[in-house]
């Protein structure tokens, strides 16, 4: 019951993916998505699928999902920067590539820094090359055993890349804010720091 309690429907990861997912949505019918916006849903359909493992206490599959969330999101802010990402081969070239292309942007170099470490803290757990991050759950009964420790670290997590990625999204498209209502708009902004906010209208 605490996890349901923890992650309803009002809370913060969910509103993430539903405001954003509205905001990129085209406005006219038939009206084909960029290949931005392409990368941006699967991006938010990540981080959901991501949400709700976590919720089922499947917790290794929930950071996988996540940590394929942040590599889309990098997708994103270089397809931004007219990039070819299909020609990436690795994710250690998009992050290289993204960093080097947004080194001169303050802010965003930082997002994408701060995507990396989270990253890598994911590889560990999904490749397993880490003791503490094994899964030892084979048997069926214990697959979705709910693990409060392991539990609360993902939801951090979770919230962690939501942040960053609600600021880059704020960063590339704060224009398209005020067609989302004064509610939904206010949401995203609440939750953006001041100093970035106050960079990018300055």
């Amino acid at each position: 019951m605490k996890r349901f309690m923890r992650l309803g429907s009002n809370h913060p990861i969910s509103n993430f993916t539903h405001f954003w997912y509205g905001v990129s949505s085209p406005r006219k019918k038939n009206k084909p998505d960029s290949e931005e916006l392409v990368y941006f849903k699967e991006c938010l359909s990540d981080i959901s699928h991501a949400y709700f493992l976590n919720l089922g206490s499947l917790y290794k599959s929930a950071r996988s999902s996540l940590r394929s969330g942040i590599e889309n999101a990098v997708r994103v802010a270089l397809i931004n920067k007219g990039v070819n990402v299909k020609k990436i081969a690795s994710v250690f070239e998009l992050f290289n590539e993204a960093k080097s292309i947004y080194k001169n942007d303050v802010f965003v170099h930082s997002f994408l820094i701060k995507l990396n470490a989270i990253y890598a803290d994911l590889c560990r757990s999904v490749h397993s090359s880490d003791a503490n991050y094994l899964s030892l759950s084979v048997p069926f009964e214990r697959l979705s055993k709910f693990d409060e420790t392991q539990f609360i670290a993902e939801n951090d997590r979770l919230r962690d890349v939501c942040s960053v990625i609600n600021q880059c999204a704020f960063w590339m498209w704060h224009d398209k804010l005020s067609s989302a209502g004064h509610a939904n708009e206010d949401m995203v902004l609440d939750a953006v720091p001041r100093t970035v906010k106050r960079a990018k209208t300055a």
